[in-house]
């Protein structure tokens, strides 16, 4: 997952916005990392399954 960090412009630029404009941004940026997260989850999620899987076989064998 990349992190977005704040530069001075984008700074400036969200401090002029008004209150729903305001809103609206942060709102994109939390449900961007909302997604970011559970694409993260489902990865870490297929790689535990692949993970139980082996070790699975390797005991039955």
């Amino acid at each position: 997952m990349a992190k977005k960090e704040l530069n001075r412009k984008e700074y400036e630029r969200i401090r002029k916005m008004d209150h729903k404009t305001m809103e609206d941004y942060f709102r994109s940026v939390y449900e961007a990392g909302v997604s970011a997260g559970r694409e993260e989850e489902r990865e870490l999620s297929d790689w535990k399954t692949k993970r139980l899987v082996q070790d699975a076989a390797a005991l039955t064998t």
